[in-house]
């Protein structure tokens, strides 16, 4: 069976939320490999940490440790027939060339989000005589940003970052749900699941909530427990609860809960370039969704699959989720077309033959024969495409 390598540069983040999309697309029809940069006492990102994942973890803390043990890494642990690494790191994208290095082997570099966003240029450019032996600095990210070309292939999750690397658009794809995964909850409940980052828009979410009038309301704020910002905000409102992260396999039951999910973000770089996986969860549960106008969110949510509103104005977000809470015909409505759109765009069934596609020009299609169901689903991105 061929082989299939995912290289991720952490265990403890939620790049390894994107790694384990690629598994769960791969692991049917390929012996799939996960190998992490790790230490042995890291703990697993904890909405994957009951997934049972077993990685094969390394771990070098200077660049001139990974310069003179890469070639030794990559050659005990990285066997796979074709690589893929997640995000342009030195962990993953570094380790991934120099693994290609040892054994010429197709490299597929996969970028889900605009990670130069989240860094400060001149903090970076400061600290740059000194950072670069770190394996970790910002400094080797940007080196490998500029450097996406020398992979064999590229994946991204939106079309924004289609525009600036080419490549083929790879969503967060989910299983398709076959029915309600659990009971509403007596009360409206409004519910958010994510990491608490500043360009979710989740101190816009919490004033919006302030305008929120149907009896009983309360919004959940799952993975966002420990954020001194928010609970500030929360402090001020008794109606909202900041929740510890979900594990993957019980995130539906708990979304399946609520009666409208808000996944608001801010008009910046970083959520512009992002896909929410949280919204392919919600939209798989066939929830209401009320989200903003940025990046693609407009695009997945059209066509009467979800409320859009603008960004960073928390009155006009407060009124659409009060009005969603009061008209419950209007909520199954835009759960079922977000259903619907889901099955179309972003679940396991629909994604599989894009990266199906890529996989047989790396591979090259006589290898794919060893492997029949993603023979076929190459087949239909060919005919299809």
């Amino acid at each position: 069976m061929t082989r299939v390598s995912i290289l991720c540069h952490t265990l403890k983040g939620n790049a390894l939320g994107r790694a384990w999309v690629f598994h769960q697309l791969l692991r049917d029809h390929f012996d799939v490999e996960l190998v992490v940069s790790a230490r042995p006492r890291d703990p697993v990102w904890p909405p994957l940490a009951a997934a049972g994942l077993a990685p094969r973890r390394w771990f070098v803390p200077t660049l001139p440790g990974f310069r003179l043990r890469a070639p030794h890494i990559a050659r005990e642990l990285v066997t796979g027939d074709v690589i893929i690494a997640i995000k342009p790191r030195l962990h993953s994208f570094g380790l991934a060339l120099a693994a290609q290095r040892v054994r010429p082997r197709a490299v597929l570099l996969d970028i889900d989000d605009w990670e130069l966003a989240f860094f400060n240029a001149w903090s970076d450019a400061a600290l740059a005589p000194f950072s670069w032996v770190s394996a970790a600095s910002n400094v080797h990210t940007r080196w490998y940003f500029r450097r996406t070309a020398r992979a064999d292939a590229v994946t991204v999750s939106t079309t924004w970052l289609q525009e600036r690397f080419g490549g083929t658009v790879i969503p967060h794809a989910r299983p398709e749900v076959p029915g309600p995964s659990g009971p509403l909850s007596a009360h409206p409940l409004v519910m958010f699941a994510g990491t608490p980052r500043p360009h979710k828009g989740l101190v816009d979410l919490l004033l919006a909530f302030r305008h929120v009038r149907t009896p009983g309301a309360e919004l959940q704020l799952i993975g966002a427990a420990g954020d001194r910002t928010l609970a500030r905000l929360a402090d001020e409102d008794g109606r909202v609860r900041l929740e510890p992260a979900v594990p993957m396999e019980g995130l539906p039951e708990r979304l399946a809960r609520a009666w409208v999910v808000a996944i608001p973000q801010r008009d910046q770089a970083a959520s512009r370039a992002q896909l929410p996986a949280k919204l392919m969860d919600a939209m798989a549960l066939g929830k209401a969704i009320v989200s903003t106008d940025v990046g693609e969110l407009p695009h997945w949510l059209a066509g009467g699959a979800g409320v859009i509103v603008p960004p960073g104005d928390p009155h006009r977000l407060g009124a659409a989720i009060d009005g969603l809470l009061g008209d419950a015909p209007l909520r199954l409505r835009l759960g079922e077309r977000a259903r619907e759109r889901f099955a179309e765009l972003g679940s396991e069934r629909a994604v599989r033959p894009r990266l199906a596609g890529v996989l047989a020009e790396l591979l090259g299609r006589a290898r794919l024969e060893a492997e029949p169901g993603w023979a076929q689903a190459a087949e239909r991105s060919r005919t299809t495409g």
